[in-house]
């Protein structure tokens, strides 16, 4: 089972990063009663990436962002709050590992309601 983490403050790298990448966080306005959950990847990183999003205490994703080859982003999921449970809430990061196994890493947790009408963009950076 992956380690679970608080979701790092907007404006830097999440830390700790999955499986030791580098993942930049930040924060943009997005739509009223919505949270917009974005991917991107570096030009160089060509490994599948994923972030799966989990509003409830439930294994049943409510959405899911990947980059994989060429296709950079970003690739945006948009949920309306209501979805979400404040206790609850995690996003989950994925990559593709030896054989390309879709694999997962680390997971951070987060209230939604501290992002409500916000867009969360995330760049991982390398493989």
């Amino acid at each position: 089972m992956a380690d679970t983490h608080p979701l790092s403050a907007p404006g830097g790298d999440l830390k700790p990063g999955p499986d030791g990448n580098s993942v930049q966080f930040n924060v943009s306005d997005g739509s009223p009663g919505k949270i917009t959950i974005c991917l991107s990847s570096a030009q160089n990183v060509t490994w599948w990436k994923g972030i799966k999003v989990f509003g409830d205490g439930s294994w049943n994703a409510i959405g899911l962002v990947e980059t994989q080859d060429s296709s950079h982003g970003p690739i945006c999921v948009t949920l309306d709050i209501g979805q979400f449970q404040a206790a609850n809430s995690r996003l989950e990061f994925w990559k593709a590992k030896a054989f390309g196994v879709h694999t997962d890493m680390i997971h951070y947790t987060f209230d939604p309601f501290q992002y409500v009408g916000k867009q969360l963009s995330f760049i991982w950076k390398n493989d």
